[in-house]
């Protein structure tokens, strides 16, 4: 019976505690949410989305880490913080405008047409071919 009890629970205390990291992110000039902005844990392969309240939530280990909310048209911001406890953080990013250069497109051919066109005249030649047949 100990052994039982032994081996259906030890497997959690193996098991770390993950804490959660929540909050909103937000334009900071009017205090918009930003809808599907991004989270990203530098160093790791973790981050999330926020909803389309900009709201979000991670779940982390304990330890150190460096947050990055992204979102286009936006200067990032990047925080760092060391996790033992759910905590609250909120982003509020600036807006920047981005310079593209023009790209202009002329349009040519489509190269769809050569072959729709060749495709004609087999089936013309073909055709032709049929009708004329003789058999003796």
């Amino acid at each position: 019976m100990k052994t039982l009890f032994f081996l259906v629970f030890t497997p959690v205390l193996f098991f770390a505690q993950l804490f959660t990291i929540e909050g909103t992110i937000t334009e900071r000039a009017t205090k918009r949410p930003l809808p599907y902005a991004n989270i990203k844990v530098i160093d790791t392969s973790l981050g999330t989305s926020a909803n389309a309240d900009g709201k979000y939530l991670l779940r982390l280990e304990k330890g150190n880490y460096q947050l990055v909310a992204s979102f286009i048209g936006f200067q990032s911001d990047t925080i760092s913080l060391q996790i033992n406890m759910d905590i609250p953080i909120s982003f509020k990013l600036n807006r920047t405008s981005i310079n593209l250069y023009e790209i202009t497109v002329w349009p040519k051919e489509n190269p769809a047409l050569a072959v729709i066109r060749k495709t004609i005249e087999t089936k013309n030649r073909r055709n032709y071919k049929l009708n004329s047949y003789q058999f003796k």
